[in-house]
């Protein structure tokens, strides 16, 4: 079910359904990117999608060390998703997300993850933290 995550003073408040009664002039709406939006295709090409299993396995997410493009009053860093693949799988999620540039695209990133700024994968800045395996 579609919502909206409300914060004030930068803390999550509460999620609604509708905002309308929220809105002002000064208010300024930004979209964020999201794994589910190609759950369905990853599910059509045989690729495990374990949050849909088991809700432990819910992707993390971080802040990284990539900047987004600033515009006006905005910047800052970009949000990533981590969703454990196994590497035998990985050229194929590759090859499967890159068709998708508009609403997911590649991973940023594939490898360890100190190298976009994420020190410990236990230190989850929204999600839950999932088990990496050796593989």
């Amino acid at each position: 079910m579609p919502a909206y995550r409300v914060y004030r003073d930068g803390k999550d408040v509460e999620d609604l359904a509708d905002i309308r009664h929220l809105w002002r002039d000064d208010h300024a709406a930004f979209l964020t990117g999201c794994n589910l939006s190609i759950d369905q295709v990853m599910i059509e090409e045989k690729i495990p999608q374990l949050h849909l299993i088991d809700e432990v396995a819910w992707p993390s997410q971080y802040v990284s060390n990539i900047f987004c493009r600033p515009t006006c009053i905005f910047h800052g860093s970009q949000v990533v998703s981590m969703c454990p693949v196994p590497k035998s799988l990985l050229i194929k999620v590759i090859e499967i997300t890159s068709r998708f540039p508009r609403f997911h695209g590649a991973p940023l990133h594939v490898g360890g993850p100190a190298a976009i700024g994420i020190a410990n994968l236990k230190d989850v800045d929204w999600g839950k933290q999932n088990t990496v395996g050796d593989n």
